[in-house]
Parts: C-alpha cells; sequence; structure tokens
C-alpha cells in the first residue's frame, strides 16, 4: 500500500429492473422551452423510492441532428436519456441516505444529474454535477431546481426555468429566491425539510480535469459510464483524484469542521449488468491494482 494515498470505498450497484417512468410533453407556449435552437425539453416523473421525481429531458433525435449540422457526429447524445442505472442510483442514495449525507459530491458524467438530485435530496452538503456536454449541465441545473434544490444557475439556464413556470410543468414558488441567477431557496411539499446543499455544474473532461475539482469530494457517483471500453482507464484513474486524500485534505477550501472530514472517500458505480460486463471488471481491476481499494459489491 502506498502510504502517501487514502483509504477509499468503491461500490457496485447493480441495477436489474427499470422503474416505470411516464413522459409527458410540454405545452406549446408563446415562449417555447428551449436548451439550444430547436432543442426543445419534456418533462418526465421517475417513480424512486415511493417518491415521484421531477425530470427534464431533450429530444434525443433532435441533439443528434445538431451534431451532425456541426460535423460532430461522433458525439454521443444518448445523455439525454434517463439510464436505468442512474435510477439504481438513486434508489440506493434515497435508501441510504447516510452514504452522502453532509458530504461532498460529485456526479461524474452525470447526463441529466438524477444521481446528483438525489444526492442532494438525501442530504449531501454540495453537489456538483460534471460532464463534457454544456446541455447535459443545463438540463441537470434543471432538475436540480425542480427538486427544490438551491441551485447556482447561468442566464440561459434562468431563462429555460422561467420557461419550466410559463408552461406550468413547474410551480411558481420555483423561482422564489433567484436572484441573477444565483440561489434557489423554495420549498415543496414532498420535501421534509428545506434542503440546504449548493448544487452547482461544472463542464468537465475526465481526460484534462479541473485543478480545482481534483481531492475535493467525499463521494463520486458513477452512473452507466464505462459502456464504451476506451472511458475504462480515463475514469479508473479520474474518479480516486476527485476523492479528498486521507484526513479529509482537500484541494480548495477547507474547513476542518465537517464532521465526515476523517473519513475515507467512496465511489459509487451504478453499472447494468449484463452490458459490457467486460468494462466494469476491468474498471474494478485498475482500482484494485493500486492496492488501497476495498470494494464492496451491492447487487440488488
Amino acid at each position: 500500500m502506498r502510504a502517501h494515498f487514502p483509504s477509499y470505498t468503491t461500490r457496485y450497484i447493480s441495477n436489474r429492473y427499470l422503474i416505470r417512468c411516464s413522459a409527458i410533453s410540454l405545452p406549446k407556449a408563446p415562449q417555447d422551452l428551449k436548451l439550444v435552437t430547436d432543442i426543445k425539453l419534456s418533462s418526465t416523473s421517475v417513480a424512486v423510492n415511493n417518491r415521484s421525481v421531477s425530470i427534464v429531458v431533450a429530444d434525443v433525435d433532435a441533439v443528434m441532428q445538431m451534431y451532425i449540422d456541426a460535423g460532430q457526429g461522433d458525439r454521443d447524445p444518448y445523455w439525454t436519456c434517463i439510464w436505468p442505472s442512474s435510477i439504481a442510483m438513486a434508489q440506493e442514495l434515497l435508501q441510504n441516505p447516510d452514504l452522502v449525507a453532509g458530504k461532498k459530491v460529485a456526479d461524474l458524467g452525470c447526463g441529466l444529474g438524477l444521481g446528483g438530485v438525489a444526492a442532494a435530496l438525501a442530504g449531501a452538503s454540495e453537489v456538483v454535477f460534471l460532464d463534457r456536454e454544456p446541455l447535459a449541465l443545463q438540463c441537470s441545473l434543471l432538475n436540480s431546481l425542480l427538486g427544490a434544490l438551491p441551485t447556482e444557475l447561468d442566464a440561459e439556464t434562468l431563462a429555460a426555468a422561467k420557461a419550466l413556470v410559463a408552461n406550468g410543468q413547474a410551480p411558481a414558488h420555483l423561482l422564489q429566491g433567484l436572484s441573477d441567477g444565483r440561489n434557489n431557496k423554495s420549498t415543496v411539499d414532498t420535501l421534509e425539510a428545506t434542503s440546504t446543499c449548493r448544487v452547482r455544474a461544472e463542464v468537465f473532461d475526465w481526460s484534462q480535469p479541473l485543478s480545482s475539482l481534483l481531492h475535493y469530494f467525499d463521494v463520486v457517483l458513477a452512473c452507466d459510464v464505462l459502456y464504451e471500453a476506451f472511458s475504462v482507464e480515463p475514469v479508473a484513474k479520474i474518479a480516486p483524484r476527485l476523492l479528498k486524500l486521507s484526513g479529509g485534505t482537500s484541494g480548495a477550501k477547507h474547513d476542518g469542521n465537517n464532521e465526515n472530514d476523517e473519513s475515507p472517500g467512496v465511489i459509487l458505480l451504478a453499472d447494468p449488468p449484463l452490458r459490457a460486463k467486460q468494462n466494469r471488471y476491468r474498471f474494478l481491476e485498475l482500482l484494485r491494482k493500486d492496492g488501497f481499494f476495498c470494494c464492496d459489491h451491492c447487487r440488488w
């Protein structure tokens, strides 16, 4: 074991069941809700742990066409879908909130951000959505707003949030407390208490990570990020680097008052049990090779 490296725990969550969800198209309004030109959103309700979580999604065909028109046909449009793995992750976090309560959480390759939203609802102190696709991050921020979470917004996402209310897809109190694209302090009846979790997003390339995010988090969520073989090694390399060093040392400003500071960092992996199993095995092998990982397998 390398003494200067922290001790981490990796939990493998294998989801076997796709929880039913229903999609409802947004009604037409004078100002249609869009991410970019010709990319509209629809509203989906996902049942997780006996509660309904509202999610906005972008049309996969429209996003694919946008990539083709931009000469980027190799881009992946499937962040627009709600992955079964993200539902499994959300279920796990809401059933076991101690995994993230009071902790800083990264949602790595977040897609629509369901895992991160669940972490915030479960009591995380901070959630940061990480994805290379800015449109995915915008959807993730909107989804955190729909969960009545304090959310840092840019001007475009704020406009989309206002359109959600105008279209009748979100309650008017969604916008209470918003000021200059910053914090939302609204509440909804389904929450047991007002969330104090800070939610934000960062454009993130795991081959060139932002230095400010290294060794910053207590927990890293990874939902269905191993479907391509070429992603396995980069993810296995970056995920541990996002976690705090042993003793709670963070790469960012840290006050040392968090009761979880001495806890080992945790990587929570949710991955389809049958698809690309070899990628998952390779990922876990790479973590074990370093000699300081304890892998806890949790299968539904």
